[in-house]
């Protein structure tokens, strides 16, 4: 009772004294103004951030989720009175989800969980162990654990019936037990670094007296780590360090240049030896003035002559023609791999019959200090940014062990829309986050191993001494925090820590309170001096890594950044954009890339197959939704970071990467394992992806086709319809159903009234555009009607011209698919929200043309001039605005 009446007490102190100061008494109360309040200030006549007028109604439930035995039971209505209130005083949410009683907490639990506990507390073997497990699931139809969570249960099984019983050390751990006389071998280290070596292994013997021969625990494994040159941190065996012998170069010496070494298992060194002189990245350059009509002079009037006279001006060139060229025409051997992509893009334009002006961006930055005017807000972590940041400074497990409590985590989906995310937490957020970090205050604590690992080899159950805490703090409180720490954090945390009367109450106490503050919490950002001419401030070093490693890895700061951070390195453009062509070079930064496409195109996650087999025929449906996934996310890869495609290669490659025999039969192709791609020369584009088109109803979702298009990639408002534009919908019949085309169909359905048209309008005829591809993405040239009843009613040809209006002006009718796709992969507009939804979902927060037209300026203009995307992603984290803050 004292911990959680004296951790009470400290949370709401610290939660208070942080949010006005910023962190625990050292930060000036004039930044209290940039945390946003978590207490949901109500907004009259408001439900989900929308206000409504007297008179407008809005459906909904009672309540955002319910707990067994009361049910979600149906929706109700709501009517805007004008009081400004709703009639009836509950207020509603858009839907109900059914929850479970968790059995050991007794709080909620999302459906879908899985609780596991055991119906014997030991066994005499793993075996009756194992079948004593019983995994309960909450149903979302009943908010109750199925099956049934036994009522003698317990939270774990143990193995006995041996002599001698291993004692865990820190980390990996050696059998249980064993009989008397039974022998176990292991290593007397878990890690080591050159030039310490893990050696040979040693073996323990059961006594028959209880005991092992022999003191020092054993480890059933030991990893020889290497040194990391840069950070002098230790590697893993088998990791790779990568580098360049050259600063810069043109692609082809940066290519020849890069050096890749392997840290080896045996002797903990990196194989080959990784060379003194090294950088992070070669800076790729083109040799001088060789771009365009330069590069032709340069490089091919020899063989083709002089521009004016040019045999190539009566031929049709592309940058695919001039690729092949070098690969195979015998004189041009020499050229390959000599420019960028960007240089050989550059000449093609020059033999367009329509000479065109450079693309320039219809965003204005009028001078290079404007640059400095976009600026990010203060915004709390997402979900997945949370969950990252506390795997990176607890082990791994430490975060199993907590599975059961990872619901209490924010879970986000902004499904294309970054006004669908709330840049502070709730008041149930905030309960939740405190309710996991009590959980992972009694998981660091609940042992010596798990002590030691955590608060370092000078604490125990019984001992936490002030020297301890300052190593402690000084060690892992720039990577909890992700700031620096000064002598304010460690008199006050102390303090805090001491109140509590015993060694295991300070350890929670810390825990709690180092993962309450705001600073691990939120991308805190205060800034260091005053303001200069234009309202921004500089951000440290430690703000500056931080704004790197969460926008492009979703992820604290790795060892290189915060080591850097830590010497205040990171102020320097030079500096950050090193880090950034550093990362760009990863896993996570890749995965970080397809979130955005998946956010650019409006579609996080596929839908599920019909289960129809008179619609399937012989494709199986099972998993498909899996394969489609696998297929899209493939194709993304390899158009922005194996190809190094432009947008118009999103919108025009036919690569296709079908894993299964059921999604080949869907595209048309071969199945794909590996290598280089298969050609669906009937899905071209991002667009025909079945991924994109995948919906359980066999009758096709066009509608929602054209919404994705019209509102997430061209960035036009489309204001959802009221209740009374719902009511004023004609009648549709069976007969209409029967004798319509599904074009004609949602013409009839959606464009008769006035209120309808101004919005399907601009979407009906988008989705139109994908007519050709069925409820799986398969390519058609019939279309298969079904009724309500799942029954096939009608079949009618299918008709591809559409008349989609990329722009309000926009008269043309494009006849596929492919023609469509092409034209908005050049559109303007296309450009424009591109850039838009970059900046969106790179910095969390919706643009201020006004105050970020710099940095979109920017982009739009890489985009307009058709550089690789990952290119353009990159940029992001190079703009100057990376380096400030606004002041107001």
């Amino acid at each position: 009772m004292l911990i959680k009446k004296l951790i009470s007490l400290i949370a709401i102190l610290v939660m208070i004294v942080s949010f006005q100061n910023c962190h625990v008494g050292t930060f000036e109360a004039q930044y209290v103004s940039e945390l946003p309040s978590t207490l949901g200030d109500q907004v009259s006549c408001s439900v989900n951030g929308r206000n409504y007028y007297p008179g407008d109604q809005v459906s909904g439930y009672p309540m955002s989720s319910t707990v067994y035995p009361v049910t979600c039971g149906s929706g109700v209505v709501r009517t805007c009175l004008d009081s400004g209130q709703f009639d009836g005083s509950v207020p509603l949410f858009p839907s109900c989800n059914q929850l479970c009683v968790h059995p050991d907490t007794n709080n909620p639990i999302e459906s879908g969980s899985v609780y596991y506990s055991y119906t014997r507390a030991n066994g005499t073997t793993q075996a009756e162990c194992d079948a004593a497990r019983v995994a309960s699931t909450c149903q979302a139809s009943t908010g109750q654990f199925f099956p049934v969570v036994p009522t003698a249960r317990f939270s774990s099984c143990l193995v006995q019936g041996q002599t001698c019983a291993y004692t865990n050390g820190t980390g990996i751990s050696v059998p249980t037990g064993n009989a008397t006389g039974s022998t176990v071998m292991g290593f007397v280290a878990q890690t080591a670094t050159y030039p310490t070596l893990c050696g040979a292994q040693v073996s323990r013997t059961c006594q028959a007296n209880g005991s092992w021969t022999g003191a020092t625990p054993l480890y059933t494994s030991c990893a020889q780590r290497c040194l990391n040159p840069n950070t002098n941190m230790p590697e893993a065996a088998n990791a790779q360090f990568t580098y360049y012998v050259i600063s810069s170069g043109t692609q082809s010496q940066c290519d020849a240049a890069l050096r890749v070494s392997s840290c080896q298992a045996s002797t903990g060194l990196f194989n080959p030896a990784v060379a003194a002189t090294r950088y992070a990245s070669c800076t790729v350059v083109a040799p001088p003035v060789i771009v365009g009509r330069q590069l032709y002079d340069q490089s091919c009037a020899s063989c083709h002559g002089q521009f004016d006279t040019s045999n190539l001006k009566n031929r049709t060139l592309s940058v695919e023609i001039i690729n092949a060229a070098f690969n195979n025409i015998g004189a041009m051997n020499n050229l390959r791999g000599v420019f960028t992509m960007e240089q050989v893009a550059s000449l093609p334009p020059l033999f367009a019959t329509v000479v065109q002006p450079p693309n320039t961006s219809s965003f204005a930055c009028t001078t290079a200090d404007a640059e400095k005017q976009s600026s990010i807000d203060l915004t709390r972590l997402t979900g997945p940014e949370l969950k990252n940041s506390y795997q990176a400074v607890v082990s791994a497990t430490v975060w199993s062990n907590l599975s059961n409590y990872h619901y209490l985590i924010p879970t986000d989906s902004f499904d294309g829309l970054i006004t669908n995310f709330v840049r502070t937490y709730t008041p149930d957020n905030v309960d939740q986050i405190s309710r996991f970090n009590e959980q992972l205050a009694l998981q660091l604590t609940g042992n010596a191993a798990n002590i030691t690992a955590f608060f370092g080899t000078c604490a125990s159950a019984t001992s936490f001494t002030k020297s301890c805490f300052d190593t402690f703090l000084t060690s892992k409180g720039p990577n909890i925090l992700r700031t620096a720490i000064v002598a304010t954090d460690n008199t006050e945390l102390w303090a805090a820590v001491t109140r509590a009367t015993t060694v295991p109450e300070q350890l929670k106490v810390l825990v709690q309170i180092l993962f309450n503050d705001p600073r691990f919490l939120y991308h805190l950002e205060l800034g260091e001096g005053n303001a200069d001419a234009n309202g921004l401030v500089a951000l440290s070093s430690f703000e500056v890594a931080n704004r790197i490693a969460y926008g492009m890895t979703s992820a604290p700061p790795d060892a290189a950044l915060l080591a850097d951070a830590k010497l205040n390195k990171l102020k320097l453009q030079a500096n950050v954009n090193t880090h950034v062509d550093r990362i760009a070079l990863t896993q996570a930064f890749k995965n970080r890339v397809l979130e955005f496409v998946k956010f650019y195109v409006g579609t996080s996650q596929t839908g599920v197959a019909p289960n129809l087999p008179n619609f399937m025929g012989s494709i199986s449906g099972t998993n498909l939704d899996v394969a489609m996934t696998d297929e899209f996310n493939e194709f993304v890869n390899y158009v922005i970071f194996t190809q190094r495609g432009t947008l118009n290669d999103l919108f025009t490659s036919k690569a296709s990467f079908p894993k299964t025999a059921a999604l080949a039969s869907v595209m048309g192709t071969a199945v794909w394992s590996s290598g280089n791609p298969v050609m669906a020369n009937n899905h071209p584009g991002i667009l025909t992806k079945p991924y994109m088109n995948l919906v359980s109803n066999p009758n096709s979702k066009l509608v929602q086709r054209g919404k994705k298009v019209r509102i997430n990639m061209l960035c036009t408002d489309v204001p959802q319809p009221s209740s009374s534009d719902l009511e004023l919908r004609p009648d549709m019949s069976e007969a209409d159903l029967v004798n319509l085309t599904r074009r004609q169909y949602i013409d009839k359905a959606t464009l008769a009234g006035a209120s309808c048209v101004a919005c399907h309008s601009k979407m009906n005829q988008m989705g139109f555009a994908t007519n050709n591809y069925d409820s799986i993405g398969r390519y058609i040239t019939n279309e298969k009607i079904y009724n309500t009843n799942n029954q096939h009613v009608a079949t009618h040809a299918v008709v591809a011209t559409v008349s989609p209006s990329i722009t309000p002006n926009d008269t043309r009718s494009f006849a596929s698919v492919t023609d469509f796709q092409t034209a908005l992969g050049q559109s303007d507009a296309i450009h424009q929200c591109l850039s838009r939804k970059s900046f969106q979902f790179f910095s969390r927060k919706a643009e201020v043309v006004a105050q970020d037209s710099c940095r979109l300026n920017k982009l739009d203009t890489l985009v307009k001039n058709n550089m690789p995307l990952v290119n353009f992603a990159v940029e992001n984290f190079k703009q100057p605005s990376v380096l400030y803050k606004r002041s107001n």
